[in-house]
């Protein structure tokens, strides 16, 4: 008898200890693609795209004026995912403007397109130099910055 009751105390406790744990969801974007590209300029900018899905997936392919030409792929965490949904989501990119004018034509062409929760959004402008002249081109500037430093595309591009 003692058995019996130690049996049934010691399966309540289990089944108890489960309630205890709360699951951790991992935030999940099923439609989430995010592709970078950066093109030529008048000189030896690094051309090169990049493209990461929903499940952290990078593909990256170097064209020119990189350490690595061709394609490579890596992996980033769900962490860091969220960190970029969170980037994308505080400088609202869907509000920000589709083209930025440019104010000098001989930087690299910057190609942003993101795609989140139901919403696809393609945004253009010319180079680091104009990053600087507007609030909100400023903050996309810093955007693909993080998404270059998240994706260490370093290891590709060098420092050219």
């Amino acid at each position: 008898m003692k058995k019996i009751i130690i049996t049934v105390i010691c399966l309540s406790l289990i089944g108890c200890s489960g309630s205890l744990h709360t699951v951790q969801n991992t935030p999940s974007y099923p439609d989430l693609l995010i592709r970078l590209q950066r093109d030529a300029c008048f000189g030896t900018c690094p051309i090169y795209n990049l493209i990461i899905h929903f499940d952290g997936k990078v593909e990256y392919e170097g064209i020119a004026f990189v350490k690595v030409e061709g394609k490579q792929s890596s992996q980033i965490s769900h962490v860091q995912l969220e960190e970029l949904v969170n980037a994308i989501e505080s400088v609202d990119f869907f509000s920000l403007q589709d083209q930025y004018p440019p104010s000098v034509t001989d930087m690299p062409f910057i190609q942003l397109s993101i795609t989140l929760n139901g919403q696809n959004k393609t945004v253009q402008h010319y180079g680091s130099l104009a990053c600087g002249e507007e609030k909100s081109l400023k903050k996309l500037c810093e955007l693909e910055h993080k998404i270059d430093t998240i994706v260490n595309s370093n290891q590709w591009v060098g420092n050219e």
